[in-house]
């Protein structure tokens, strides 16, 4: 909640970079959880921009035919083929010790530190019987994918887009954060846009009904599953933190501020259906808070923790 409350102070002091403010949220949540940092890490830290750029060319070299050697398979004994591959690999391992090492001398020297999935491993290294590079891997895979998947960049700004265009999702809050099938939904891939889009599950789907996630007792629909987090033994082990934390950050979002468009940047409804990372694009939302700013400053720096 801490995390969530920054980002609303962090809104206040410069609403153009929401974008960033939001990857500084998902960085210093997974930083958190992997090694146990306490200070917060920025979105244009240096670590996190290696490794989603790390990420985007992980993402580009999974793509079925992307590179001649998924077809021709003895180029990867050629030494000079996929060099930026090469590369990428050496700067996320070269991240992911020194990560680490890092935790590892905060144990060494008795430091205060808090739990975290690093400590857990170094501690226990001789029932998890992983060497130095698996326990770095782990832990830095678990920074990696976390940083993406509880990026609350995408998530957030796709939820503040869709408030803009079909403001009556506001009088549903328990749909925040959820896919509701609609064309403004990003297709991540024609699987899941074909999943999202299966009429005998989703009546209509082609149309923007927010409350098809609410039953008749009002509740939330526990029949409707949330699929974008994969499936079987490779679904996503961080999906309720990510969930939660997009919903945590919408809800506080939209109780501190009227979100409305630039003037100057006409919403394009049909903008993610190009595929296109986030990033690429600025942010259109203008934020209005609903209070003063001073008192807004005020609850945010003053309203207690929830443990």
């Amino acid at each position: 909640m801490s995390y969530a409350k920054n980002t609303v102070l962090d809104i206040l002091q410069d609403s153009r970079n929401f974008q960033n403010h939001a990857r500084t949220y998902a960085a210093t949540t997974v930083t958190k959880m992997a090694y146990g940092k306490d200070t917060p890490t920025s979105g244009t830290d240096t670590e996190v921009k290696d490794i989603r750029r790390f990420l985007e060319v992980f993402r580009m070299a999974v793509r079925p035919g992307a590179y001649l050697v998924d077809s021709i398979p003895w180029l990867k004994y050629i030494p000079w083929y996929g060099q930026e591959l090469k590369r990428e690999f050496k700067s996320s391992r070269r991240i992911y010790i020194n990560q680490l090492n890092c935790v590892n001398e905060q144990l060494q020297s008795n430091a205060d530190i808090g739990p975290s999935f690093a400590r857990y491993m170094l501690e226990n290294e001789g029932s998890c019987g992983l060497s130095e590079m698996e326990m770095a891997s782990l832990a830095g895979d678990f920074f990696a994918a976390g940083t993406d998947t509880v990026d609350a960049e995408g998530h957030l700004t796709s939820t503040g887009r869709k408030i803009i265009a079909f403001p009556q999702e506001l009088q549903y809050s328990e749909t925040i954060g959820k896919p509701v099938p609609s064309r403004y939904e990003e297709p991540d891939s024609n699987r899941l846009r074909a999943i999202s889009r299966d009429p005998e599950v989703y009546h209509e789907p082609d149309k923007f009904k927010p409350e098809r996630w609410i039953n008749d007792q009002g509740r939330p629909r526990d029949d409707l599953k949330y699929f974008v987090y994969g499936f079987g033994r490779r679904i996503c082990p961080a999906q309720h933190v990510a969930a939660r934390s997009v919903f945590i950050n919408s809800v506080l979002i939209l109780w501190a501020f009227q979100l409305t468009l630039d003037p100057t940047k006409p919403l394009d409804d049909m903008g993610f259906m190009t595929g296109m990372p986030l990033d690429e694009e600025p942010c259109v939302i203008e934020f209005k808070t609903r209070i003063s700013e001073t008192e807004l400053r005020r609850i945010m720096q003053c309203y207690p923790e929830v443990a």
